[in-house]
């Protein structure tokens, strides 16, 4: 078995871990434990620059959400998820990336701090043309949302949480964009 690179996986305990150079991944279920076997996975890169740190220049805040980093554990156990509220329909978090038009696949993991949120994931193509994920239902637990959508190529703008429920704290960790049908083991970046 050979990887040249640190790569994650979740434990046991629904952990996002990070295995070396070389050593194996044996994943389980993040939320029933469960035993999943070995990962094998051909290498992929994630496009998202700070894919923890949403306060970063990489990622645009669009009119005037509010993005607070470090405020509570994220799936790796580190206090690095950021809570995002919005108060307004046109508030957002992006980055804008070129891409080709090829299959790519959007991921983030996020949880509200109570109660329900709904949010969709998005890729704007300009024109106002939006391919847009279905809306989603994050929880108080960490999951990890993912759309896949082709988009026409050139520059993009990549949206991994649109938030649809208004004033409340969502908390985001873990973006991804990656060219592919399906999300790979999380990349951090």
């Amino acid at each position: 078995f050979s990887r040249a690179s640190e790569a994650t996986y979740t434990d046991a305990n629904g952990i996002i871990q990070t295995a070396g150079v070389d050593e194996p991944r044996f994943n389980y279920d993040p939320e029933t434990g469960e035993f999943l076997g070995l990962i094998l996975e051909n290498a992929k890169y994630n496009l998202f620059h700070n894919s923890e740190n949403f306060n970063s220049s990489t990622w645009t805040k669009q009119n005037g959400i509010t993005v607070t980093p470090n405020t509570g554990p994220a799936p790796d156990g580190t206090n690095t998820a950021t809570t995002i509220i919005s108060t307004r329909d046109d508030q957002n978090l992006f980055a804008t990336i070129v891409t080709e038009a090829a299959p790519c696949t959007i991921s983030c993991y996020v949880r509200v701090k109570s109660g329900v949120g709904k949010f969709n994931q998005s890729c704007y193509v300009g024109s106002g043309i939006n391919l847009t994920s279905p809306v989603y239902t994050a929880t108080t637990d960490w999951q990890r949302f993912s759309f896949t959508t082709t988009p026409p190529g050139a520059g993009n703008s990549w949206y991994p949480f649109v938030p649809n429920t208004l004033d409340i704290e969502f908390e985001i960790w873990g973006a991804q964009l990656e060219y592919g049908s399906a999300p790979s083991s999380y990349i951090k970046t």
